[in-house]
């Protein structure tokens, strides 16, 4: 993999039952700091968490440790959904199946870069979503009225997983 492409750095783990079978780390996590990836490096690796995000919500669900119907705010700690008055709070299976009223987010002054929308510049951190959002998320439209994809709403998902763990 390394060989054929642009690729900087990875990592693969293989877990059977509750134990961690295999760790393999190559690469870089920082080319600027020369700083190796290993078992710990954080990746953000865009729209297939959407799945694993999935699953390890309806895992919870499936173990009664997640009500799909509750509104997404019982499981948010460090922002919160913000819908218009008139508006229900949106719940965990409308962000899941991308109803929940959330439009994508991309700042007007972002929109006519090479690398469109919402990026991190190079050497920069990557801000949590409590930052990204600035503590609200808005609700722009009724929740369960229309299907719009956004990121959002699945890295809105990961939060219930996570405080599981």
């Amino acid at each position: 993999m390394f060989g054929r492409g642009a690729t900087v750095g990875a990592v693969v783990g293989i877990v059977r039952g509750h134990e961690t079978a295999l760790v393999s780390a190559h690469g870089l996590a920082d080319i600027a700091t020369a700083r190796p990836v290993d078992a710990d490096t954080v990746f953000r690796i865009a729209s297939i968490t959407k799945t694993f995000t999935a699953v390890a919500v309806l895992q919870l669900w499936q173990r009664g440790r997640l009500d799909l119907d509750a509104p997404a705010n019982e499981y948010l700690r460090s922002y919160r959904l913000a819908p218009s008055p008139r508006f229900a709070l949106p719940t965990v299976r409308q962000l899941l199946t991308h109803t929940a009223g959330i439009g994508e987010t991309a700042r007007p002054t972002r929109l006519l870069r090479p690398d469109f929308g919402e990026s991190v510049p190079p050497g920069h951190a990557v801000p949590t979503l409590s930052e990204f959002y600035r503590g609200a998320l808005k609700v722009q439209a009724e929740p369960g009225t229309r299907w719009t994809y956004s990121n959002a709403h699945r890295g809105s998902c990961g939060y219930p997983p996570r405080r599981q763990h």
